[in-house]
Formats: C-alpha cells, sequence, structure tokens
C-alpha cells in the first residue's frame, strides 16, 4: 500500500475544516484536484472516510484513525525533512577531531569553545595522538578533521589545510637558573647550557623546528634528556635543563618555572598548527568547523 504525504495532507486538511471549500482555501488549490485526492486515498485504503451530504462533511470511524495516523505521520515527515536540513548545514552529527597535546594549551580550547557555540548540536568525538598518526588516520577515515604540527612539506597534497596558530617559541627555565635573571635570552647564550629536547619519534614537528632554530644561530645545543610535552617540563621543574617550548605552554605556571622571550633566532624561533581535512571533504560540520577556525585569527 502507497499512499503520498499530499494525499494525506488534503486529507487532514478536510477532516480539520469539515469543508472542502474551507480545506481547499487552506491548501491553495481548487476543490475538484482536492475531492480526487480523497476518493483516491478512500479507494487505495478501501475504507470511507468521510460522509459528505449538501450540508456537511462528517469523518467516519475509519476517517477519525486516519486522522489521528496521518497527523503522527505528517509531523515526523516534517521533523524528518527538518532534521537533513540541519544535517546538510552541519547543524547535527557528529565530528571526529583528532589533536596532538601541545594544542591543548591555547587552540584547543579555544576553538572547541566556539564551534560548540555556533553548533550546539554536533556530536565531538576528540582524540589524542601523535601528529605522525594523525596524518594517518585522517587518510584512512579514522578522523574527520585535525590539528597537526607538520612542516609543509610533511603535508601531502591529498590534503586541504589551513594555518590554525602561529606562537614565538620561548624558553622554560628553573626560575634559579642564571638566565632567569634576563628579560630576553639570546639564542647564543645556550651554548654550552644543559637542555632538554623533544623526542624525534614522539616531537618530530619540534624537534626539527629547534634544529633549524640552532643551526641558524650557529650554536651547537647539548641536549642532555629528550621527552615530550608535559614531561618536558617536569624535568625542567627538576633543574635538569632548559628547554624551548610552544609560548602557549606557558600558560602552566610553577614557583619553579619562569618562561623567557628568545632572541637571535630570526624567523626560526615559531611554531604551527595546522587544521587539516581530506582535500574535497565535503561534509558541512567539517567546513563548519574549518570556518570556526579561520574565525580565530590566531595564524
Amino acid at each position: 500500500m502507497n499512499f503520498s504525504l499530499r494525499a494525506l495532507n488534503c486529507f487532514v486538511a478536510v477532516a480539520e475544516e469539515l469543508h472542502f471549500g474551507a480545506a481547499a482555501k487552506r491548501l491553495h488549490m481548487t476543490q475538484p484536484p482536492l475531492s480526487q485526492q480523497i476518493r483516491l486515498l478512500e479507494e487505495l485504503l478501501d475504507a470511507e472516510l468521510l460522509v459528505r451530504t449538501t450540508r456537511s462533511v462528517q469523518l467516519t470511524a475509519a476517517g477519525r484513525v486516519l486522522l489521528e495516523r496521518a497527523r503522527q505521520l505528517l509531523a515526523a515527515s516534517e521533523a524528518a525533512a527538518q532534521e537533513v536540513k540541519r544535517a546538510g548545514r552541519g547543524e547535527i552529527g557528529r565530528l571526529v577531531l583528532g589533536f596532538p597535546n601541545s594544542a591543548a594549551y591555547r587552540l584547543l580550547p579555544i576553538a572547541l569553545r566556539l564551534y560548540k557555540k555556533r553548533h550546539p548540536n554536533v556530536e565531538l568525538d576528540l582524540r589524542e595522538m601523535l601528529s605522525s598518526d594523525l596524518l594517518d588516520a585522517l587518510h584512512s577515515r579514522q578522523l574527520d578533521v585535525a590539528f597537526v604540527r607538520a612542516s609543509s612539506s610533511m603535508l601531502s597534497s591529498d590534503l586541504d589545510r589551513v594555518i590554525a596558530s602561529r606562537e614565538d617559541m620561548v624558553l622554560a627555565l628553573p626560575s634559579h637558573h642564571p638566565l632567569a635573571k634576563l628579560k630576553i635570552v639570546p639564542v647564543q647564550r645556550l651554548a654550552g647550557v644543559d637542555i632538554i629536547g623533544f623526542t624525534p619519534v614522539g616531537s618530530r614537528y619540534f624537534r626539527e623546528r629547534i634544529d633549524a632554530m640552532f643551526a641558524a644561530a650557529r650554536v651547537r645545543p647539548r641536549i642532555t634528556q629528550q621527552s615530550v610535552l608535559p614531561t618536558i617540563l617536569a624535568f625542567v621543574e627538576a633543574g635538569l635543563g632548559v628547554a624551548l617550548v610552544p609560548a602557549s605552554v606557558s600558560k602552566i605556571q610553577s614557583d619553579e618555572l619562569v618562561y623567557r622571550p628568545v632572541s637571535g633566532a630570526k624567523n626560526t624561533a615559531h611554531a604551527l598548527l595546522y587544521c587539516v581535512c581530506r582535500k574535497g571533504e565535503n561534509a558541512p560540520a567539517v567546513q563548519n568547523f574549518f570556518d570556526t577556525v579561520k574565525a580565530l585569527g590566531l595564524a
């Protein structure tokens, strides 16, 4: 059995108005096609739905049952249509977002707060990973979008990208360290100083940034320990050395830690965070997230 929503809508109008002329006016149609829709519906259901006289229109028992069901079907149909439209605009659905731990200090909370304000009904699935794993997860469709620490050469051509944030690298020092007395630390002053570095596996991007920084300044670093954030800060706090870290990390405050800007590193003393997705990704939720990141203006 197959009857159209149009036929149900016609029947509900007649059943509620109990007058074909008023129902036709309500539906912005003439009476003949309206009457035809009712007759076709009765034939299809093999039941009399309305008792018509020259003076009145009344519902039969079958008509009363259909009126209740038709209202439910039409309401469900309208709700489904609205839900589809909202999904098409990226207002509902699910977004799987990957990020490295270094994004959590500044960008991530700001981006999530604005995105949830704009799209409160989108379910967020947040996954913390290494940047190298994030790229693999994007390609294998485990993620919809990701924040990654990577140089442009590390990002393949099949990914769309936008710079989500740009920040300086700063020096984290134990509060009692001699260099802590300086307001700005020249990078050349780090020659011969014990440095806590980033591991090339867990933090390849920061390792490459810092290597480039020292190479540009012609400084040979003395790396005594290697780790990842936030463990690096724990080593610095313990007095094991100093560390070059993204400025957003300075939100982590301690009586045993201080942060200082670094000079003499030219354009190598900054870190980028990209927002990336698969090229040609047309999911509205992904595009809305990209728009949110662009609106932040952190790049």
